[in-house]
């Protein structure tokens, strides 16, 4: 590689970490899996049997952002033991469900107003809706729900029209994705 190359590369990541920046990460899980492992003498290395060998069942089954066991919700063992030349001989079953991070990106905050109403709730309503499909359009899909954004809020204000108060309201937030 040449230092022009090098340097466009290096642009070219830097550019796109300022576009898209992380915030916070969130787990996304798998059903729970159940994984024997070997018999031992000792009850730790047995759980850490099934454990090493639960993950080796996650990979296959899920890929590797799923295999470790660090990460697995609902983690819990199953010990039975037998008796050998006078020692207990013991087997685990490792149970959990595999999780993996996957972290959320955020773009540049976007305000957009909705429809004119009588109720504040409709007027607020009609703000997400239109926000929504302006970040799909700016953005794309993966961007355009307000369940995912971060730093919501609302910017309401009202005219009156025949004695009763008409709600216009903009919806403000980060779009995020993940």
């Amino acid at each position: 590689m040449t230092f022009k190359t090098i340097s466009q590369a290096l642009a070219l990541m830097i550019g796109c970490m300022v576009m898209a920046q992380p915030a916070m990460a969130a787990k996304q899980c798998k059903l729970q899996l159940k994984k024997a492992g070997m018999f031992y003498f000792n009850k730790d290395k047995a759980k850490s049997s099934a454990a090493g060998r639960w993950e080796k069942q996650a990979a296959i089954k899920h890929g590797i952002g799923f295999s470790f066991w660090s990460n697995a919700k609902g983690k819990g063992y199953s010990c039975t033991s037998t008796m050998k030349n006078g020692k207990k001989l013991y087997n685990c079953i490792a149970k959990a469900k595999p999780c993996k991070t996957v972290a959320k990106v955020c773009k540049s905050k976007l305000s957009k107003k909705g429809m004119f109403y009588f109720k504040k709730a409709k007027a607020k309503s009609s703000a997400v809706g239109r926000w929504e499909k302006q970040s799909a359009i700016k953005n794309g899909i993966g961007y355009s729900f307000w369940s995912n954004a971060k730093s919501k809020s609302f910017a309401c204000s009202f005219s009156m029209k025949n004695g009763k108060k008409l709600w216009n309201c903009a919806a403000k937030a980060k779009p995020c994705k993940g």
